[in-house]
């Protein structure tokens, strides 16, 4: 991305470097590397902000009260591939 963002979940990789490290070199560009660290970042955001969508928030960066849409989109990808796939979602998704 133009802000330096790689991979497939789009880590910014001079801010989470450390947590590439254990993967090699260009590991941000491996697939399976990124949603690794991907996740990691994402997992320790919900937790941080203390729901999924404070979380989508905090992973795009968003330190106010918008995130630009953002986590309303995620969510609404994230349902139509529940619907599409089959997969039940609980009510607190």
């Amino acid at each position: 991305s133009p802000v330096g963002a790689q991979g497939l979940m789009q880590v910014m990789t001079r801010v989470h470097q450390e947590k590439f490290e254990p993967f090699g070199e260009n590991a941000a560009l491996d697939p399976v590397a990124n949603i690794k660290v991907g996740s990691i970042i994402l997992r320790d955001c919900i937790a941080r902000r203390g729901s999924i969508n404070g979380g989508l928030s905090c992973y795009v960066g968003a330190t106010g009260p918008s995130d630009g849409g953002y986590s309303k989109k995620v969510q609404a990808e994230r349902r139509r591939g529940a619907l599409a796939s089959g997969i039940p979602l609980t009510r607190e998704d």
